[in-house]
């Protein structure tokens, strides 16, 4: 019991900062939460450090963001403003191709083809998880790809042939992700 009573006394401060910094709550609503939550607490004490507990896995949750895959591709490097992405492995990402429009959300292992209304240079933004970038022969429009400057936090096995025929790359990230195995072809034809 004392255990509970000290864990309420520690972290109801440090949840509810959070929670104030993350929502901008005003202070009258604080009060107001303070006061709720201390008349709960003597009635359910399990029941608010539940809440408490949830809130603060949430918060760090919420702060914490997953690092995104950022691409960078000139559409003038080769016929036409398509560009591929050789997604493979478990797919689950969503794409956000950098000219505006809605991020567009992936299941699918394959190679991904995206047209764009006009030639120029885009940031592409992948988010979620893959577990392999790249392409086992080389893929159509990797001359378009000028840069690479993160793999992210997708979970990422395997760069197999990541740039294969990337003759235009000019930048990569300077460190590998502690979960890639495998590395072969990653530069073949660049």
């Amino acid at each position: 019991m004392i255990f509970i009573k000290i864990l309420f006394i520690c972290f109801f401060p440090f949840a509810l900062h959070c929670f104030t910094y993350v929502f901008k709550l005003s202070n009258s609503f604080i009060k107001s939460l303070i006061l709720n939550l201390s008349n709960l607490y003597t009635m359910n004490k399990n029941f608010v450090i539940f809440l408490i507990l949830f809130f603060l896995s949430s918060t760090y949750n919420v702060l914490i963001a997953q690092e995104n895959m950022i691409l960078t591709f000139n559409t003038d490097l080769g016929n036409g403003t398509t560009v591929t992405l050789p997604l493979r492995g478990n797919v689950d990402v969503t794409v956000d191709w950098g000219d505006g429009t809605t991020p567009q959300s992936i299941t699918t292992s394959g190679n991904l083809d995206y047209t764009y209304a006009a030639g120029g240079v885009y940031t592409v933004s992948i988010s979620g998880s893959l577990t392999h970038f790249g392409s086992w022969s080389n893929y159509n429009n990797a001359e378009k790809l000028i840069s690479c400057t993160s793999f992210g936090d997708l979970g990422i096995t395997s760069l197999f042939g990541a740039f294969h025929g990337a003759v235009n790359l000019s930048e990569v990230p300077g460190a590998i992700p502690s979960t890639v195995s495998d590395l072969s072809n990653m530069f073949r034809g660049a």
